[in-house]
């Protein structure tokens, strides 16, 4: 038995067109009613984001050892390294001390508002699953 994968949104099946009546759709929904109140708007937006510090930091936004620790242990193991080349055995295997260190690091990051650069890197593998060979990776 044959499935058909046809997409039908609003009437439309053509790859192209759909992508059209979204196009369309969001660019009326996202466009100002008014370009003068619209200019005054990010003005004010800007003024008040240079002069935002964010709400205070309270102890209960602090991590602390214990949580670390649960944490750490809670995550699944056999998955492939981050770009750091650790894993979670690394963790759940290291001495207790780390926790210590971690819940050093993350606090001072929070107290002086600074995230390493590193914190945002990574890398997605695509794995394929299921029959590989109906489907196609490209538009035709």
């Amino acid at each position: 038995m044959k499935v058909s994968n046809t997409i039908n949104v609003d009437g439309l099946v053509d790859e192209i067109e759909i992508v059209q009546h979204f196009a369309a759709h969001f660019e009326q929904v996202c466009t100002p009613h008014c370009s003068v109140r619209n200019k005054k708007l990010q003005s004010q937006y800007l003024v008040t984001r240079c002069k935002y510090l964010g709400d205070s930091l309270r102890d209960s936004h602090m991590f602390d050892v214990g949580l670390l620790n649960k944490l750490a242990m809670e995550m699944r193991t056999g998955n492939a390294a981050g770009m750091d080349g650790l894993t979670a055995e690394h963790l759940k295997n290291s001495h207790p001390i780390i926790f210590t260190i971690l819940c050093k690091l993350f606090n001072q990051c929070l107290l002086i508002g600074w995230v390493p650069s590193a914190f945002s890197v990574s890398y997605t593998v695509p794995v394929p699953k299921g029959d590989t060979e109906s489907r196609s990776l490209s538009a035709s």
